[in-house]
């Protein structure tokens, strides 16, 4: 009898062995399938490639895995739209919908973000994407030393259309350097314009006919505030119109010393180029460039736009030389 239960004994035993050792087993195999067990429904299988099942179909990455990198560069396109381009790279194993962009930095107003709807691919690509700036915050002390620009990133997965909106804050690498240049320009800028008017007359004539018709006007400079000298060194013209100052005497266009209030210059304005690459790669047609020196200082651009009856005619103007 006892050595019977002694059997019993080491059968039940080696019986619950097996049973254990199949039990675990089972369970691993089951903890290996996606979405079974604790593992979180995002999470990755370990035997897949990153960010992609067996099939080779991108999969929904964690906010964790969101890695954006980001840079700030400049373009002719732009430079007088007050946007830059912000370098997107996207350094994560999952594609990546960029929805909201914002550039937030000390050395300009904050304007809203801007709606994109873009996939960054997971392969490191850079996409440029455009970004608005508000004005200059000249004066203060925070341009000598500006803390770095960020750009505010708004993401999701491009996979899980479902998942949240995830905002991030991006280091713009170099941004400063462009950032403070753009800065010392507009603060500039700002200190001409603070002094003085600068604009085109509001009479304006047409001589000559056809296509060898002209429009005359005058560039008129008035003081605001500044006591210093404004003198306007050039008057620069478009792809398609040219300007030819009718005052042949030598030195500037307008000089507006200290003590007076007003200047003027008169002017000749001719569509020097009318072939089609020349109508199609004019983007800012009736907006000439005045470069200014304020005092002592160095000389700076500004657009100066043509507008009401000078405007008008240098439309007529353009319809007449444009090919048919």
């Amino acid at each position: 009898m006892t050595r019977n239960r002694a059997l019993l004994v080491v059968t039940v035993l080696v019986g619950a062995l097996v049973v254990g050792a199949l039990g675990v087993v089972g369970l691993g195999g089951i903890a290996g399938v996606r979405g079974v067990g604790s593992a979180r429904p995002d999470a990755v299988d370990p035997v897949d490639p990153v960010g992609a099942t067996a099939a080779g179909t991108p999969v929904p990455a964690p906010a964790a895995d969101f890695r954006i990198t980001a840079g700030l560069t400049d373009s002719r396109r732009y430079q007088q739209d007050r946007v830059l381009l912000v370098s997107l790279r996207n350094r994560g194993a999952a594609p990546v919908r960029v929805e909201r962009l914002q550039l937030r930095t000390v050395l300009f107003g904050t304007v809203p973000p801007a709606t994109q709807d873009t996939v960054l691919p997971p392969t490191g690509r850079r996409l440029d994407l455009p970004v608005a700036y508000g004005p200059p915050r000249c004066g203060g002390g925070s341009a000598a030393r500006p803390s770095a620009p960020v750009a505010v990133v708004n993401v999701r997965d491009a996979v899980d259309a479902s998942g949240a909106t995830t905002e991030l804050q991006v280091t713009l690498r170099g941004g400063n350097r462009l950032l403070q240049l753009r800065h010392v320009l507009e603060c500039r800028q700002q200190a001409v314009q603070r002094a003085a008017d600068i604009r085109f007359g509001s009479s304006w004539t047409q001589v000559g006919s056809g296509r060898q018709a002209r429009v005359r006007g005058e560039l008129v400079v008035r003081r605001r505030s500044s006591p210093q000298p404004v003198t306007v060194t050039e008057v620069g013209g478009g792809i398609i119109f040219g300007v030819r100052l009718l005052d042949e005497r030598s030195g500037p266009p307008v000089r507006l010393p200290a003590g007076r209030r007003r200047a003027a210059a008169p002017l000749e304005i001719s569509a020097s180029r009318c072939d089609p690459h020349a109508l199609i790669e004019s983007k800012r047609t009736f907006t000439f460039t005045v470069y200014v020196r304020l005092g002592g200082a160095s000389e700076v651009f500004l657009p100066l736009e043509a507008t009401g009856e000078g405007r008008r005619l240098l439309e007529e103007s353009l319809a007449r030389c444009a090919p048919r």
